[in-house]
């Protein structure tokens, strides 16, 4: 996610994305936001669930209740991730993550439109919460709705190299290693000498996991 902080957590991201960009986000909604009213006005292309991902509310996995514009629970965070900046939970792309049975705050992930066809995947999860599929699951969900419903043809993720936790969750969902890079980071953090890898999945990949 290009906006994203990202330090040690559990989390996919890279340290270059250490801004959060209201700036850029306004202008990327206000965008989707014209072109729904030239649409409507009976101009331009008719707009699609991947130029406006506010389309879907809720979603539920086995264990989650992932809800768009879903409030972010900061007395359940870990104070270590604080350093962090976190999302609202009221972007369009974010969806905040609790387990159903108990309604407890788990998280949040978000699946940030690049293109009109193209995703990139994030979440970030309590630490407590680690180790037990919850970003996986999560995660798939999102693809899930991104390949079936928001007319995605690609969706892609990046981490530190040394990330061995997310790169597991990205490949469990059938995402696939493309690159490393080695950019140079503007902080510094152990890990970041091993570049941060990019991964991705294509809608025929994912049509054909789900034969």
């Amino acid at each position: 996610m290009r906006h994203w902080a990202r330090g040690t957590a559990f989390f996919v991201s890279s340290p270059r994305r250490h801004v959060w960009r209201d700036a850029f986000t306004r202008h990327r909604w206000r965008t989707a936001a014209a072109s729904i009213a030239g649409y409507a006005a009976g101009s331009g292309r008719p707009p699609t669930l991947a130029t406006w991902i506010c389309g879907v509310t809720e979603l539920r996995t086995a264990t989650l209740t992932l809800l768009n514009g879903g409030a972010v629970d900061h007395e359940r965070t870990d104070p270590k991730d604080v350093t962090f900046l976190m999302p609202r939970g009221s972007e369009p792309y974010v969806w905040t993550a609790r387990r159903t049975a108990t309604n407890t705050f788990v998280g949040w992930f978000c699946l940030f439109p690049e293109t009109e066809t193209l995703a990139e995947i994030g979440y970030r999860l309590r630490r407590e919460d680690w180790g037990q599929g919850l970003a996986s699951e999560g995660a798939m969900a999102l693809v899930n709705w991104g390949f079936a419903n928001a007319g995605y043809d690609k969706v892609i993720a990046c981490t530190m190299a040394v990330n061995h936790g997310s790169r597991r969750a990205m490949e469990k969902i059938g995402m696939r290693h493309v690159r490393t890079e080695f950019p140079d980071f503007p902080t510094r953090i152990p890990g970041t000498e091993e570049g941060e890898v990019w991964y991705e999945l294509l809608r025929s990949e994912w049509r054909g996991q789900n034969r």
